[in-house]
């Protein structure tokens, strides 16, 4: 029994011998690794915080609001705090850029974004959408006083109907009259409508395209143009990429014709010379640059300038 005791005395002495004293510094941390000595818990000694110019406060571990971390006075972040200046001029756009300079939306009407009175373009944004028609040609022609204009389509899609639109300047159309639509086809359909009231000088017409649901898109612009003398100017496409069509009619046969186009600068890009033969001419104008021009068609004493938009 005694030996017994004895034992179990050694074995209680030799693990408490073993077992982890509570206050070892062996098992704390050292001055500068940023452990505390007096328990396992991160301390808050220097080593671990920040330092005045990284963001990071002395005093706890949360990003300070020191003036490294927030915008300066051109950045358009706020000097005090993380958030995004809302009224910071930086992010609006000047006089000429067409962006307001109360909010960061478009403005809707904004004129940088409309075309200007001489370029071919409508004054007026319309929507971009599927066609609902595809167009393969419009023009027209004058016979005995009376604008007669042509028009044909290679496929329609759920289309209404076409309104034929005029004006006197390229800017202002009024709706002259209404054609029904095939509505879905896939073959060539052709249609018509005469303006007989056409007015002296210029006279443009458009298609308004419009399908069931509403939508629409636009047909280029013809211009024929009513001259003193019964002589009718017709142009078209207008604006065009490849090629303009022109037609001179009620001209004296053999009277002589000369046309020239200038571009934005003045300078004489194409000219021709010719006898009247009652033909129409084409101009290829595929290789021209894009933007405005002017052609300049004379004939006896007479001399018409007309503005046409290369694509």
């Amino acid at each position: 029994m005694k030996k017994l005791i004895i034992f179990v005395a050694l074995f209680f002495a030799l693990n408490r011998a073993n077992a982890q004293p509570p206050n070892n510094p062996i098992f704390y941390g050292g001055d500068g690794d940023g452990i505390a000595r007096s328990s396992y818990l991160q301390s808050s000694v220097n080593n671990q915080l920040g330092g005045d110019g990284d963001g990071i406060a002395k005093a706890s571990y949360l990003q300070s609001s020191t003036n490294i971390q927030v915008g300066g006075d051109g950045d358009g972040w706020h000097a005090g705090n993380y958030a995004q200046l809302a009224d910071a001029s930086l992010f609006f756009g000047g006089d000429g850029d067409g962006l307001t300079m109360q909010t960061y939306q478009s403005i809707a009407d904004q004129a940088l974004f409309y075309g200007g009175p001489g370029d071919g373009w409508a004054s007026i944004v319309y929507a971009l959408g599927p066609l609902p028609v595809t167009l393969l040609s419009f023009n027209g022609e004058e016979k005995e006083g009376q604008h007669h204009l042509y028009w044909k389509t290679s496929t329609e899609q759920n289309t209404s109907h076409f309104v034929i639109e005029h004006s006197a300047d390229a800017k202002l159309f009024k709706e002259l009259g209404m054609t029904n639509a095939a509505g879905n086809s896939q073959e060539e359909k052709e249609y018509r409508f005469a303006n007989k009231t056409p007015l002296l000088g210029n006279n443009f017409y458009r298609l308004k395209m419009v399908d069931i649901d509403g939508k629409f898109t636009y047909s280029n612009v013809v211009l024929l143009n009513v001259l003193k003398d019964k002589t009718t100017i017709l142009l078209y496409p207008n604006p065009s990429a490849t090629q303009l069509n022109i037609e001179l009619q009620n001209l004296p046969v053999q009277a002589n014709v000369s046309m020239r186009i200038i571009d934005i600068t003045g300078k004489t890009i194409w000219s021709s010379q010719s006898k009247y033969q009652g033909i129409s001419y084409q101009i290829d104008i595929s290789e021209f640059a894009s933007g405005l021009y002017q052609l300049i068609i004379g004939y006896g004493n007479e001399k018409q300038v007309i503005k046409f938009r290369r694509l």
